[in-house]
Protein backbone atom coordinates (compact mmCIF):
# COMPACT_ATOMS: atom_id res chain seq x y z
CA UNK A 1 0.00 0.00 0.00
CA UNK A 2 1.24 3.64 -0.64
CA UNK A 3 2.05 5.33 2.53
CA UNK A 4 0.22 8.47 0.92
CA UNK A 5 -3.30 6.04 1.86
CA UNK A 6 -1.91 5.97 5.35
CA UNK A 7 -2.66 7.56 8.41
CA UNK A 8 -0.68 6.16 11.02
CA UNK A 9 2.14 3.42 12.33
CA UNK A 10 1.74 2.09 15.95
CA UNK A 11 4.44 0.37 16.95
CA UNK A 12 3.27 -2.85 19.14
CA UNK A 13 5.52 -5.02 21.88
CA UNK A 14 4.83 -8.15 23.70
CA UNK A 15 7.20 -10.80 25.66
CA UNK A 16 5.05 -13.60 24.98
CA UNK A 17 2.40 -15.03 22.47
CA UNK A 18 0.51 -15.05 25.68
CA UNK A 19 0.70 -11.41 26.47
CA UNK A 20 -1.40 -8.88 24.49
CA UNK A 21 0.17 -6.70 22.50
CA UNK A 22 1.09 -2.80 23.66
CA UNK A 23 1.80 -0.10 22.09
CA UNK A 24 4.55 1.88 22.60
CA UNK A 25 4.62 4.49 19.79
CA UNK A 26 2.86 6.22 17.01
CA UNK A 27 3.74 8.02 14.42
CA UNK A 28 1.61 10.31 11.69
CA UNK A 29 2.57 8.50 8.30
CA UNK A 30 3.67 11.91 6.09
CA UNK A 31 5.02 10.36 3.18
CA UNK A 32 3.21 10.81 0.00
CA UNK A 33 2.66 9.02 -3.41
CA UNK A 34 6.20 10.38 -4.69
CA UNK A 35 8.37 9.64 -1.29
CA UNK A 36 7.71 7.84 1.72
CA UNK A 37 9.71 8.79 4.90
CA UNK A 38 12.00 6.90 6.72
CA UNK A 39 10.57 6.52 10.63
CA UNK A 40 13.13 5.17 13.54
CA UNK A 41 12.19 4.38 17.14
CA UNK A 42 14.86 2.97 20.36
CA UNK A 43 12.80 1.34 23.09
CA UNK A 44 14.18 2.12 26.17
CA UNK A 45 12.27 0.16 28.38
CA UNK A 46 13.67 -3.00 27.35
CA UNK A 47 15.55 -5.51 29.98
CA UNK A 48 18.75 -6.97 29.01
CA UNK A 49 18.39 -11.00 27.87
CA UNK A 50 14.46 -10.70 27.57
CA UNK A 51 13.20 -11.49 24.32
CA UNK A 52 10.62 -8.78 22.60
CA UNK A 53 8.51 -8.97 20.10
CA UNK A 54 7.65 -6.29 17.96
CA UNK A 55 5.08 -5.67 15.03
CA UNK A 56 3.84 -2.14 12.91
CA UNK A 57 0.07 -1.68 13.04
CA UNK A 58 -0.60 0.26 9.63
CA UNK A 59 -3.86 2.40 10.23
CA UNK A 60 -5.17 3.58 6.68
CA UNK A 61 -7.17 6.82 6.42
CA UNK A 62 -10.35 4.92 5.83
CA UNK A 63 -9.83 3.01 9.05
CA UNK A 64 -8.84 -0.25 7.84
CA UNK A 65 -5.85 -1.80 9.70
CA UNK A 66 -3.35 -3.99 8.05
CA UNK A 67 -0.22 -5.84 10.51
CA UNK A 68 3.28 -6.47 10.06
CA UNK A 69 5.36 -9.63 10.35
CA UNK A 70 6.54 -10.00 13.70
CA UNK A 71 10.35 -9.66 14.53
CA UNK A 72 11.94 -10.98 17.96
CA UNK A 73 14.65 -9.20 19.42
CA UNK A 74 16.74 -10.42 22.72
CA UNK A 75 18.83 -6.91 23.99
CA UNK A 76 22.28 -7.55 24.86
CA UNK A 77 23.71 -6.66 28.76
CA UNK A 78 27.19 -4.71 28.78
CA UNK A 79 30.25 -6.72 28.25
CA UNK A 80 27.74 -9.86 25.79
CA UNK A 81 29.12 -11.29 22.89
CA UNK A 82 26.47 -11.35 19.54
CA UNK A 83 26.76 -13.74 16.85
CA UNK A 84 23.99 -13.36 14.06
CA UNK A 85 22.96 -15.82 11.55
CA UNK A 86 25.19 -17.13 8.71
CA UNK A 87 23.71 -15.37 5.67
CA UNK A 88 22.94 -16.43 3.12
CA UNK A 89 22.12 -20.20 4.11
CA UNK A 90 22.23 -21.98 2.26
CA UNK A 91 24.77 -20.71 -0.05
CA UNK A 92 26.93 -21.34 -3.18
CA UNK A 93 29.38 -19.04 -3.27
CA UNK A 94 30.63 -17.58 -0.03
CA UNK A 95 28.45 -17.14 3.48
CA UNK A 96 29.09 -14.46 6.55
CA UNK A 97 28.48 -14.11 9.94
CA UNK A 98 28.17 -10.93 11.82
CA UNK A 99 30.05 -10.63 15.51
CA UNK A 100 29.35 -8.13 18.12
CA UNK A 101 32.35 -7.60 20.24
CA UNK A 102 31.86 -5.73 23.07
CA UNK A 103 35.95 -5.35 24.16
CA UNK A 104 38.66 -6.75 22.38
CA UNK A 105 38.68 -10.38 22.55
CA UNK A 106 40.45 -13.36 20.91
CA UNK A 107 38.93 -14.80 18.35
CA UNK A 108 39.34 -18.19 16.56
CA UNK A 109 36.56 -18.40 13.62
CA UNK A 110 36.66 -22.18 12.11
CA UNK A 111 34.33 -24.33 9.56
CA UNK A 112 34.46 -27.77 10.60
CA UNK A 113 32.70 -30.87 8.33
CA UNK A 114 29.67 -33.16 9.38
CA UNK A 115 32.52 -34.91 11.41
CA UNK A 116 33.74 -32.14 13.04
CA UNK A 117 37.12 -31.58 10.72
CA UNK A 118 38.42 -28.78 10.09
CA UNK A 119 38.11 -27.36 6.72
CA UNK A 120 39.19 -24.06 6.92
CA UNK A 121 40.44 -21.93 9.51
CA UNK A 122 38.78 -17.93 8.85
CA UNK A 123 39.87 -15.90 11.14
CA UNK A 124 42.16 -16.75 14.64
CA UNK A 125 43.61 -13.58 15.88
CA UNK A 126 42.47 -10.57 18.63
CA UNK A 127 40.02 -8.58 17.02
CA UNK A 128 39.27 -4.89 18.33
CA UNK A 129 35.54 -4.17 19.85
CA UNK A 130 32.57 -3.44 16.95
CA UNK A 131 30.86 -5.21 14.69
CA UNK A 132 32.64 -7.77 12.45
CA UNK A 133 32.01 -9.52 9.06
CA UNK A 134 33.31 -13.49 9.39
CA UNK A 135 33.20 -15.04 5.78
CA UNK A 136 33.72 -17.86 4.32
CA UNK A 137 34.32 -18.67 0.28
CA UNK A 138 33.88 -22.22 0.45
CA UNK A 139 37.22 -23.12 0.03
CA UNK A 140 39.48 -25.66 2.17
CA UNK A 141 42.53 -23.91 3.95
CA UNK A 142 44.35 -25.10 0.86
CA UNK A 143 42.38 -23.32 -1.78
CA UNK A 144 40.47 -26.18 -3.01
CA UNK A 145 36.55 -25.58 -3.34
CA UNK A 146 34.37 -27.56 -0.56
CA UNK A 147 32.49 -30.34 -1.41
CA UNK A 148 28.75 -29.83 -1.15
CA UNK A 149 27.27 -30.42 2.15
CA UNK A 150 26.19 -29.64 5.36
CA UNK A 151 29.38 -27.60 7.27
CA UNK A 152 29.66 -25.88 10.98
CA UNK A 153 30.74 -22.32 12.19
CA UNK A 154 32.80 -23.17 15.10
CA UNK A 155 33.69 -19.38 16.86
CA UNK A 156 35.45 -19.69 19.75
CA UNK A 157 35.65 -15.78 21.61
CA UNK A 158 37.51 -15.86 24.76
CA UNK A 159 36.49 -19.02 27.09
CA UNK A 160 33.19 -19.20 24.99
CA UNK A 161 31.82 -21.25 22.05
CA UNK A 162 29.41 -20.77 19.34
CA UNK A 163 28.45 -23.17 16.57
CA UNK A 164 25.61 -23.19 13.43
CA UNK A 165 25.26 -25.19 11.16
CA UNK A 166 25.55 -23.95 7.08
CA UNK A 167 25.16 -25.29 3.75
CA UNK A 168 26.70 -25.32 0.64
CA UNK A 169 25.57 -26.09 -2.38
CA UNK A 170 27.37 -26.13 -6.03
Amino acid sequence: ASEALLERFILERRTSDAEPWVPIYSERAVGDEQRGESYRHEDLQVQPGVEYQYRLRLVARDGQEQLSHVVSLTPLGDGEVWVGQSSPNPFGSQTSVELRLPENRRVRAEVVDALGRLVRVVVDDVLPAGNHLLTWDGTADGGVPAAAGTYRWRIFVGDQHYMQSITLVR
